[in-house]
């Protein structure tokens, strides 16, 4: 424990118009009983100032008086100092160090012709508490996200006082904040102090006060509360009815941080970690329930990347990354530009098939003929007449198989007069 520097001085008055005899004075001794007063002295700790007086005789010197000092009213344990070195003026300076705050202090003046002592009444003086020296202010919570807390406070010292440290205790209870239990360091200078508190959990209330100490001696100022708070947690809810071009998404379990939920919805991509800023995003207001939005817009056979997020005043939370692909834009039907054609051998007539719908992603067709003999068909629609007789032509869609069909009919090629070839028949092409 540090002890307080007290300097007392006394003051001797050798011969008092007024004397208080305090005992038996077989040899004319007198002794006034001191009085303790207060004094600041510049520059250095409060003083402590004895005054008391004495009436001597019978051999007595200067020398022969002094007084008592105790912490014990009796005087069972103390202190006697002797006054010496008493300039012309009866004044005299003791320095001693006192070992305690807010602890009364006794003392009574005495005499002695070597033979016989006398002391006066006892006075006495209260030190004042250690708080009445040092002071530490309410802590100022400045931050507190994620783990972290960030506070300020300031200490001050009168008199001289030494501090060995000062720091804050900190808590989720109230009632056991000290510096037996959680607490930081701050050093042991006064001034203000800025400290930052580790290890905390997001959401809770934590109590935090500032401390000064000398020794064993502490102060604590009044406690303050704060909650430290982070980006929202959220999780992606698996994306469902998921069409050519759109689905549905959402988010779950939304943990605010201990800081209100302001907005929250989807965002998605065609890239990696999609974000609000940067890629497609869908509002689903604010609050912490479940919800689920509708993806609009998207692209036939598409791979998308999906992430639910929330907001709070800290920042943006997202949830996990979920991948989903859109699916195709499936064909509904086909048709042919002709349902029947006449051709002459060595012929040819090139059929135009037409997907339904038009925006179809698997447009591709095979084309087939049930009669080669009589006429083909190549994967371009060519029909090719090869000899007299009837054929179809069939188209069939890759995706679901759908078919439609063209009934071909070969007429024989024949020679006219002149050695040249003559149809047979003219061409008719049914429409």
């Amino acid at each position: 424990m540090r002890s307080r520097l007290f300097v007392v001085n006394v003051l001797f008055a050798v011969a008092l118009a007024s004397c208080v005899n305090m005992g038996p004075d077989p040899y004319g001794e007198d002794i006034k009983a001191p009085t303790l007063t207060i004094m600041e002295t510049t520059g250095s700790k409060e003083s402590l100032e004895v005054t008391f007086g004495a009436s001597l005789s019978g051999g007595i010197t200067k020398e022969d008086c002094g007084f008592y000092l105790s912490l014990d009213e009796t005087f069972a344990t103390s202190e006697k100092v002797k006054a010496t070195g008493i300039d012309k003026t009866g004044k005299f300076t003791y320095a001693r160090m006192l070992n305690n705050y807010d602890g009364k202090w006794y003392c009574k003046a005495y005499a002695s012709n070597g033979r016989i002592e006398i002391t006066s009444s006892v006075t006495s003086y209260t030190v004042k508490p250690f708080s009445t020296y040092v002071s530490a202010t309410v802590p100022d919570f400045k931050s507190g996200i994620g783990d972290e807390a960030v506070v300020e406070f300031s200490v001050t010292a009168v008199w001289g006082v030494s501090l060995s440290e000062c720091g804050v205790c900190y808590g989720t209870d109230k009632s056991s904040l000290s510096i037996e239990h959680d607490h930081i360091s701050a050093g042991s200078s006064t001034g203000t102090h800025t400290v930052t508190i580790t290890g905390l959990k997001v959401g809770q209330e934590y109590f935090v006060c500032s401390y000064a100490r000398e020794g064993e001696n502490v102060v604590y100022s009044q406690a303050c509360s704060f909650v430290v708070i982070s980006a929202p947690e959220i999780k992606t809810s698996s994306p469902t009815q998921i069409e050519s071009s759109s689905a549905v998404c959402g988010g779950y379990d939304i943990i605010s941080k201990g800081s209100e939920i302001t907005g929250k919805g989807v965002v998605w991509g065609t890239s990696h970690n999609p974000d609000v800023e940067k890629t497609y995003s869908k509002s689903a207001g604010s609050g912490s329930e479940p919800f689920s939005c509708t993806l609009s817009g998207l692209k036939p056979v598409t791979t998308y990347y999906v992430r639910a997020y929330a907001k709070n005043k800290v920042g943006i939370g997202y949830g996990e990354e979920i991948t989903f692909t859109t699916l195709p834009i499936y064909v509904s039907g086909v048709e042919l530009n002709k349902t029947s054609i006449t051709i002459t051998e060595g012929d040819n007539y090139t059929l135009s098939a037409s997907v339904k719908p038009s925006d179809a992603t698997d447009k591709s067709v095979n084309w087939s003929s049930s009669n080669t003999s009589v006429a083909t068909v190549d994967q371009s629609g060519k029909v090719t007449a090869v000899k007299a007789g009837s054929a179809t032509i069939t188209v069939t869609t890759t995706d679901g198989g759908y078919t439609a069909t063209c009934n071909v009919t070969v007429k024989k090629r024949v020679e006219d007069e002149d050695g040249g070839n003559e149809d047979y028949d003219e061409e008719v092409i049914e429409w």
